[in-house]
């Protein structure tokens, strides 16, 4: 009786839509993307997978206007700024110290609010469902700042047990992009990895004065990556780039543009 009904897959369709691109419904929407979405749905008996090709091949998943509209959730955040700096976690051969570490990330997710396995109801998380603020919710006074803490921690002196830490590796990370010793390049390379918007000039100028030490001449960074690169077992070359590119990234990771997606 339920299924014959077609405001069923209509209210399904919204929910996908409102999960993976907006919470907000316009009555274009409704009849542009919604309403065939729904009839897919019909026609395959209910089978999810062909409503989610549509949705993804379609010309409104793709719209600048909803780019980076979405709010990261806990677990977005904290596993993705391990994947996007490539975080090296214990091998998975010790496989207790892994335990810890992934433990580690679903604590920080709860203490973000999110919990993973223990939603607060049957209803699941507000953020997927609590008009009129959706994924709004995820930030408030209390998680906004421990969501910079868990950056900030990473980027610094990261986050030990058992011996074993996970950090980031600035060094690292910026070597695999095309041109490390050039500050422009490596910048604007930077916040295409991290940001999914469009950034100000300024912004850039910023994250240049970061890089440079406050110099005016692109050779302070560039002299200095090259100095490293020549002598990588020198601490003190080692340190003064290192120095340089972690407060880089953790001004990049502080900002707003850093949670969204």
């Amino acid at each position: 009786m339920l299924f014959l009904q077609n405001e069923v897959s209509l209210f399904i369709c919204r929910k996908l839509y409102r999960f993976f691109v907006y919470y907000k419904i316009t009555p274009q929407i409704e009849s542009e993307v919604i309403v065939p979405l729904a009839a897919t749905f019909r026609n395959a008996n209910y089978e999810i997978k062909p409503v989610l090709l549509e949705l993804f091949g379609s010309d409104y998943f793709y719209k600048d206007v909803i780019k980076a509209c979405y709010i990261k959730n806990p677990l977005d955040l904290t596993i993705g700024i391990c994947r996007e700096f490539n975080i090296v976690f214990p091998d998975q051969t010790d496989t207790i110290n892994q335990y810890l570490m992934w433990q580690y990330l679903k604590g920080q997710g709860g203490v973000l609010q999110l919990d993973l396995g223990d939603p607060p109801n049957v209803s699941g998380w507000q953020a997927y469902y609590q008009e009129p603020q959706f994924y709004e919710i995820w930030i408030n006074s209390d998680t906004l700042p421990k969501r910079s803490q868990f950056s900030d921690l990473l980027i610094g002196n990261g986050y030990s047990r058992n011996g074993k830490k996970l950090v980031i590796d600035p060094i690292s990370y910026v070597s695999n992009f095309s041109k490390p010793d050039d500050p422009n390049i490596l910048i604007a390379d930077v916040l295409d990895h991290l940001y999914t918007i469009s950034t100000s000039d300024n912004l850039k100028k910023q994250l240049k004065s970061i890089l440079l030490s406050n110099q005016a001449q692109d050779y302070y960074w560039t002299n200095a990556w090259l100095d490293y690169k020549a002598s990588p077992s020198d601490n003190v070359k080692k340190n003064i780039v290192t120095t340089r590119l972690t407060a880089m990234l953790k001004y990049i990771m502080n900002l707003s543009e850093f949670q969204l997606i």
